[in-house]
Parts: structure tokens; C-alpha cells; sequence
């Protein structure tokens, strides 16, 4: 019997350990992302005052 809980366990670990990692992942991928859209937004400010000041 203790045979199937210890397989149960582990398997449950590594579950866990996936899971986590996998949720690490997704912060990190999603953090990268919102730094994209801010570079980008960064970027399209500066080109309309840059449009705005030639206009001038």
C-alpha cells in the first residue's frame, strides 16, 4: 500500500514543480511583454513630439 501512495506523492510533486515552473514562465513571458508595449508607447510618444516640433 505504501508503494502506490509514495508513486501518488511523487507524482504529485512533479505536478507541483510543473505547474510552478510553468506559472514562473508565464510571469517572466508576461512581464517581458508589458515592457514591450511600454518601449513601444515610449517610442510612438517620442515620434508625435518629434512630428509636432518639425511641424512647428
Amino acid at each position: 500500500m505504501s508503494d502506490g501512495q509514495g508513486g501518488w506523492l511523487a507524482l504529485l510533486g512533479w505536478l507541483w514543480r510543473r505547474s510552478l515552473t510553468a506559472l514562473v514562465q508565464d510571469y517572466y513571458r508576461s512581464e517581458a511583454l508589458s515592457l514591450k508595449v511600454k518601449q513601444i508607447r515610449t517610442d510612438a510618444k517620442e515620434a508625435r513630439r518629434q512630428a509636432m516640433t518639425e511641424k512647428h
